[in-house]
């Protein structure tokens, strides 16, 4: 088993983990919207996350799992699900002593959802993250109220997750007939294909939606890593997909058929637009940098701070809409700093654990210290 360089991308994800929670808070500081607000920098973000994942895992199954699906799901699982589990129960508290001991206010809700303690509503929040293997399917079908509200992006996680698993599964018979560089050609050609038929013949799944974004993160890796110039011809098509892809469904849905240009101008699609599509080449230049031993400390430690940031920071936010419903600057920054703190603290009690036991099933430490 190979050694992976470290690559010195937690400052970057913290970045944009950062970015969603601004995203998310800035209506504690004004009372009318601002403009900042419709930029989406959060948008941007998740986006950009899609994009880093498909790298990541990429290098995460190029050096650890070839021919080892069981253990890469399992990594994955462990990963993001004890966390999930943590940040919903926690989340769960912080509403049930709001709604008994003050006032609950939600951002989204002009009233609090009726089902919100309904034992069905609890279920949900167990296996909601998961596609297939989850208690909605026999549900009836109405609108479940999330106590991590922004839970919809780790499904997407982990429809990528499935996927990968099952074509690392098929590889063993796919290498009878072709080539690695074929297989996985064919597996982009696959993605891109399911993304184009999804958004432009007939709806299959949302989470198609963001294939693109992986893959482009997977193609910048084979590029990078392989000098694969194919992989440059992937990287080109998909990066044109999530531009449309960004354009007509994060930015405000504009149509590709009436008047796009003048929507597609406007600053508050064109900006975060343009952060969108420099995600890539940020990606690309940062994965180059090698660091000294203490720098790559605070790296590792700023990027382990990022997924506990995305799934707690929901309950802060609650918690200080309900405590301050006025709108107050300095809210925003003590809910921002709050996060901070909390999710700290269970990335040392939750991650911690989780991460020893995951380097067993990975079979090695991904950080070597120098």
């Amino acid at each position: 088993m190979k050694d992976a360089p470290y690559r010195a991308l937690g400052g970057f994800r913290f970045a944009l983990a950062a970015a969603v929670v601004l995203s998310h808070t800035w209506f504690l500081s004004f009372t009318d919207r601002r403009f900042v607000q419709d930029l989406g920098i959060g948008n941007v973000a998740v986006m950009g996350f899609f994009v880093l994942s498909g790298f990541i895992i990429s290098e995460a199954v190029d050096f650890f799992y070839r021919d080892r699906p069981a253990a890469f799901l399992s990594n994955r699982f462990l990963r993001l699900a004890p966390p999930y589990w943590v940040a919903a129960a926690l989340s769960i508290a912080v509403h049930w002593a709001l709604l008994n001991a003050w006032t609950l206010r939600l951002p989204d809700y002009s009233s609090n959802p009726s089902n919100m303690f309904d034992m069905r509503n609890l279920a949900v929040q167990i296996t909601g993250i998961f596609p297939i293997f989850n208690v909605n399917q026999f549900l009836p079908r109405e609108e479940w109220y999330y106590f991590v509200r922004f839970a919809w992006a780790i499904f997407v996680e982990f429809v990528f997750y499935y996927c990968v698993a099952i074509c690392i599964a098929l590889w063993p018979i796919a290498r009878r007939i072709v080539g690695m560089r074929a297989y996985l050609a064919s597996i982009a050609a696959g993605a891109i294909g399911l993304h184009v038929f999804s958004e432009y013949v007939r709806h299959l799944h949302t989470s198609f939606a963001f294939f693109p974004y992986f893959v482009l993160g997977t193609s910048i890796y084979l590029r990078k890593v392989y000098r694969d110039t194919l992989a440059s011809g992937v990287m080109v098509v998909s990066y044109i997909l999530i531009a449309i892809h960004f354009l007509r469904y994060t930015q405000g849905q504009l149509s590709l058929h009436v008047d796009w240009w003048s929507g597609a101008v406007r600053p508050v699609v064109f900006i975060p637009t343009l952060a969108m599509l420099a995600v890539p080449f940020l990606l690309a230049w940062i994965s180059t940098i090698r660091l000294s031993a203490n720098w790559i400390k605070l790296d590792q430690s700023l990027g382990d701070l990022t997924y506990p940031l995305y799934l707690n920071h929901y309950a802060v936010l609650v918690a200080a809409y309900s405590l301050f419903p006025e709108p107050n600057p300095i809210v925003q920054i003590l809910t921002v700093a709050i996060s901070i703190v909390a999710s700290y603290v269970l990335q040392v009690l939750v991650e911690g654990p989780m991460s020893r036991l995951r380097d067993r099933i990975r079979g090695r430490r991904l950080v070597v210290p120098r």
